[in-house]
């Protein structure tokens, strides 16, 4: 019985001693997913390498559409992050010029034509952000710096 009973016990250490680790586990990850709660998420976003330049290609879009009022936010860094990556910034103005020039467009009941031209609608896809490429006038290049130049006469 005697055998049996310190068998018993260690046995029981054991499992103590295993419990204790899983508790300790978990204090740090608990500790760990608080600390990621605190911190904010978007501060890595602003920081990317890439956010000045997606920034910039935004307000050619904002000019180009004439949605100046329209906010960059993280949001819509996220929805260009892969094109950013994909694409040289020429195609992306080039896009830019083509969603500018010939939107998707439907009338609505009360009469009024909503054009589709927004940042997530030249992002949705690749195949839409091509098409969007391909629509921008063949002089796309010429009418933005016209553009440009009229933009900087303005101000």
């Amino acid at each position: 019985m005697s055998d049996e009973l310190s068998e018993l016990q260690a046995h029981l250490q054991a499992a103590s001693d295993e419990i204790a680790g899983h508790v300790e586990t978990i204090r740090r990850q608990s500790g760990v997913i608080g600390k990621l709660r605190r911190e904010d998420p978007e501060k890595k976003l602003r920081e990317h390498a890439d956010w000045h330049r997606g920034h910039t290609l935004f307000k050619t879009w904002q000019r180009a559409t004439g949605r100046t009022r329209t906010r960059w936010t993280t949001e819509r860094f996220r929805a260009c992050m892969p094109y950013l990556a994909e694409y040289e910034d020429e195609l992306i103005v080039r896009a830019i010029t083509g969603i500018a020039y010939d939107p998707f467009t439907t009338r609505q009941k009360n009469g009024l034509e909503e054009k589709h031209d927004g940042w997530h609608t030249l992002f949705k896809s690749t195949d839409s952000f091509e098409r969007f490429a391909n629509k921008a006038p063949l002089n796309w290049h010429d009418t933005l710096e016209a553009h440009a130049e009229e933009v900087a006469a303005k101000s």
